[in-house]
């Protein structure tokens, strides 16, 4: 199967001649209140032709909207992994087709915008490289994301890392070596401002752990 997921604002013909040059079993839009008419407009003129449509609203101003666009697209990848993904970044506002673009990296989706001439709509395919996002760490760093978030998860950070290291019984050398890598990676964020540092996972690190775990 085919999903097409897209941004959208208050137009709709950019996902309309989408439907030209691809075949598509399922388009999932991501807009807000604001352009409802719009994707009534859009649903109602695809629906009729067996295609199903689900619907993402998602308020572009907010502060969180960013990473609730990315959560969405990843959550609804991670329960039909097994299907063909494609993510149009045409319309909606700036940051809506930044985070479709995001996830397009996280996802490993096709990803394309639709530009208007005179002469028509043209399909610009975005050039994304490809790679499992299970290579994206060794085994050992899988093992170290992985007892981190447990950490975390439960207290919001890891606030004494000498008392983590001998909880899990290993040296604190050792488990800084790859808190040192995973940070690099921009996985994790370190605070050094203390005597004990103070580890955090980024927005990105909880995206990779969250793919990571489900592979």
């Amino acid at each position: 199967m085919n999903i097409h997921i897209c941004t959208l604002g208050k137009t709709i013909g950019h996902v309309l001649s989408s439907f030209t040059y691809y075949k598509i079993d399922r388009l999932v839009i991501i807009s807000s209140p604001e352009c409802k008419d719009s994707v009534k407009d859009l649903k109602h003129k695809i629906e009729v032709f067996g295609i199903d449509v689900d619907l993402c609203t998602i308020d572009p101003f907010s502060k969180d909207s960013y990473y609730n666009i990315v959560d969405f697209i990843v959550d609804y990848y991670l329960k039909c992994s097994e299907e063909q993904f494609y993510i149009n970044i045409t319309g909606g506002t700036n940051l809506m087709s930044s985070a479709a673009l995001t996830s397009a990296h996280f996802i490993g989706a096709n990803t394309y915008y639709v530009l208007k001439d005179n002469r028509g709509d043209n399909i610009i395919e975005v050039p994304l490289l490809k790679f499992s996002i299970n290579d994206a760490l060794t085994e050992k760093q899988k093992i170290i994301l992985k007892i981190l978030h447990k950490e975390i998860y439960k207290k919001g950070e890891i606030s004494n890392i000498s008392e983590f290291a001998s909880k899990e019984g290993t040296y604190k050398q050792r488990l800084m070596y790859y808190i040192y890598e995973l940070e690099k990676l921009n996985i994790i964020k370190v605070d050094r401002s203390k005597r004990e540092y103070n580890i955090k996972f980024t927005p990105t690190g909880a995206l990779l752990y969250k793919l990571i775990l489900n592979q």
